[in-house]
């Protein structure tokens, strides 16, 4: 029923988010549209991802090929900033989705990269290169 709603607007966004749980290393992948009324939807957690770009590639390949039988349509891709990840997703590099896929409508997904993600590795530079924070930093992560 959730994807149909997202069918019927049919673009959408792909959000990928590399993380471990537990130590568990697993991928999740949302669907993203912001005109419609139920928000993003968790579409496929891929537990025990090694979190190269050779798998990025293949699991995202078998995501898009499902959905595009769902009449959804990716867009663009939203991502953590892994060197894997932009490796196999993002436009410019030489084995990237894009540059590889015979599927025309894959050849032209975009890559945006993950706002949150960009302010938090802000954050952290901005504690790491000014010595107060980074002493405070220290002292709360050993107390």
């Amino acid at each position: 029923k959730c994807l149909g709603k997202f069918a019927n607007k049919k673009f959408c966004s792909l959000a990928l988010d590399g993380e471990k749980v537990n130590s568990l290393p697993m991928l999740a992948v949302c669907l993203i549209n912001p005109f419609n009324n139920i928000g993003s939807f968790l579409y496929k957690i891929i537990f025990y991802f090694g979190g190269h770009s050779i798998e990025y590639k293949k699991e995202v390949n078998i995501i898009l090929d499902d959905l595009i039988e769902r009449n959804i349509v990716i867009t663009s891709f939203i991502g953590d900033n892994y060197r894997a990840q932009t490796c196999a997703l993002k436009s410019d590099g030489d084995e990237s989705i894009q540059k590889t896929s015979d599927v025309a409508y894959k050849r032209e997904i975009e890559w945006t990269s993950c706002a949150c993600h960009i302010t938090a590795l802000g954050f952290n530079d901005i504690i790491d290169s000014i010595e107060l924070l980074s002493n405070f930093n220290q002292y709360f992560k050993n107390n």
